[in-house]
């Protein structure tokens, strides 16, 4: 009785997300994918899922590139704003970057994060916004982007070199 969905409107599938409620910006990292043994011989191993955790070694880490330096603050898996250290810019768990914001500053932060960590590739999620210019500046880094197609007045700037006015300019 309860528990029936109102007419008119049909019963949402648990974990949607409400359309006021926006999707978080975020980028991941994505790996080429590798042939797998038959299922017969897998045993109880992991078939490919990561943990998303830091590595515990942050001796291995890659050093953080100078504009992440430059312009974050970094405590843990979280980085603030250098000039507002009070506001949370972005956090990097694993191979998962969550900004905050989609601002030029950030998305230059996470691109270079992710160049440097080495990625080839990654996905993006968000605003068209955040999406647009991760893909601008991925792309001008070489690296691929899922999530985004580009207008082609986009591609167009980015082959000729143009800048965007909000394009990400890292120092």
């Amino acid at each position: 009785e309860g528990s029936a969905p109102r007419q008119g409107r049909p019963a949402e599938p648990v974990g949607s997300r409400s359309p006021d409620v926006p999707e978080s910006n975020e980028i991941e990292r994505v790996r080429e994918r590798q042939p797998q043994a038959p299922l017969a011989s897998r045993g109880s191993e992991s078939i490919g899922v990561t943990s998303g955790a830091p590595d515990p070694d942050p001796s291995r880490s890659p050093p953080l590139p100078d504009f992440v330096r430059r312009h974050f603050v970094r405590t843990g898996d979280r980085f603030y704003h250098r000039q507002t250290p009070d506001r949370l810019a972005f956090t990097a768990r694993g191979e998962t970057f969550r900004a905050e914001d989609a601002s030029v500053s950030v998305v230059t932060a996470l691109v270079e994060l992710a160049h440097a960590q080495g990625w080839s590739a990654l996905r993006v999620k968000g605003s068209r916004d955040f999406k647009r210019l991760v893909w601008e500046a991925a792309s001008k880094r070489g690296l691929v982007v899922e999530g985004y197609v580009p207008r082609p007045a986009e591609l167009a700037r980015l082959e000729t070199g143009a800048e965007s006015p909000a394009a990400p300019r890292p120092s």
